[in-house]
């Protein structure tokens, strides 16, 4: 079972694999090097794009199935860092079945990175060097010229009766924050974490974004609303915002979206 960190070498038969993916960033990279035509199989976080969602599902990527998984006759998983558990990985791996576990630091680097190591198994070493220059001149295009409000963002995974869960350090939400030159309250956390109404009171941001995923048919009025917001709202106006989920959560190549999105929150923020 190979752990990359990154280093992977070339695929000669890469066109004749049968790849299962377990993560929803692995599969979005395997789709936009345009190797999905070795996929037989993904993960229940992989939602993106939509006609990944077609594939049939091994389960989610930190409950795999050894017998859903053996039943697509893979020759190669190709996983995120956490999936598992460890003795399933281990059955399959037992079969002759090659299973590569790819760390994702959450840097513009570490993207580049996880794309080439899965462009070296899938035999998309060109595609991969051209995606990855598109995004390093986005990325380039987005942040050179910005110039920081001092603005203060929250990126909350959690937002109502089960609590305040926000982004910190080692995160996606952190890195858009760091790119674009925005203070996050949080950074001193590691991760997600949960944090109390008197911390974001004492945080003080002028905006604060959650994940689509979280909104459950709710709009923005009524989680303002919510018990753990209405002091903040009642003193920065309900300046909260929905995100997409996939690209402000999983490292991908859809960061320079991520970065274009908050910049347009901010200038609205800023009306």
């Amino acid at each position: 079972m190979a752990l990359l960190g990154f280093t992977v070498e070339a695929n000669d038969t890469a066109s004749d694999a049968r790849i299962v993916t377990a993560g929803g960033s692995i599969t979005e990279i395997v789709y936009a090097l345009g190797a999905e035509e070795q996929l037989v199989a993904v993960d229940t976080s992989s939602l993106y794009p939509v006609r990944a969602m077609s594939l049939p599902k091994v389960g989610y990527y930190r409950q795999l199935n050894t017998e859903g998984v053996l039943s697509m006759n893979p020759s190669h998983v190709i996983a995120a860092s956490g999936a598992g558990p460890q003795a399933v990985l281990s059955q399959i791996e037992s079969t002759g079945v090659d299973i590569t576990i790819i760390d994702q630091p959450k840097t513009v680097k570490g993207i580049q990175e996880l794309i080439s190591a899965i462009a070296a198994i899938v035999g998309k070493d060109v595609e991969a060097k051209l995606l990855n220059e598109q995004i390093e001149d986005r990325v380039t295009l987005l942040t050179s010229s910005r110039q920081s409000n001092g603005e203060k963002v929250v990126f909350l995974m959690s937002a109502g009766d089960t609590g305040l869960v926000a982004a910190g350090d080692n995160t996606i939400p952190q890195l858009i924050m760091e790119l674009l030159d925005v203070n996050n309250p949080f950074q001193s956390l590691e991760g997600f974490k949960p944090v109390s109404v008197e911390a974001l009171l004492a945080a003080d941001p002028s905006v604060i974004l959650i994940p689509e995923y979280q909104v459950n048919g709710r709009t923005k009025e009524s989680i303002c609303e919510s018990n753990e917001l209405r002091f903040w709202a009642k003193e920065h106006g309900c300046q909260l915002f929905f995100v997409d989920s996939l690209s402000f959560l999983g490292l991908t190549p859809r960061l320079p979206n991520a970065l274009a999105d908050t910049l347009a929150i901010l200038e609205d923020a800023e009306r």
